[in-house]
């Protein structure tokens, strides 16, 4: 099933994204794919490819201790 955004919302989390914070904490709070947020910036910035220096991308470890 597809997660609909609203549109405030999803202006909400670019803008925090181009403040600095990082993709994979907002992806985190807000319950979506960092991919997703990405995709977003990609498309709202004409881009080809999103940089994940510029975007602060940070990869969250799932694994569990064991």
């Amino acid at each position: 099933m597809i997660k609909r955004i609203p549109k405030e919302i999803r202006e909400e989390i670019l803008t925090k994204a181009r403040a600095g914070e990082k993709i994979a904490t907002l992806a985190k709070q807000y319950g979506i794919s960092d991919r997703t947020i990405c995709g977003w910036l990609r498309k709202d910035t004409d881009e080809d490819v999103v940089s994940v220096l510029k975007y602060n991308v940070e990869k969250i470890s799932t694994e569990k201790a064991s």
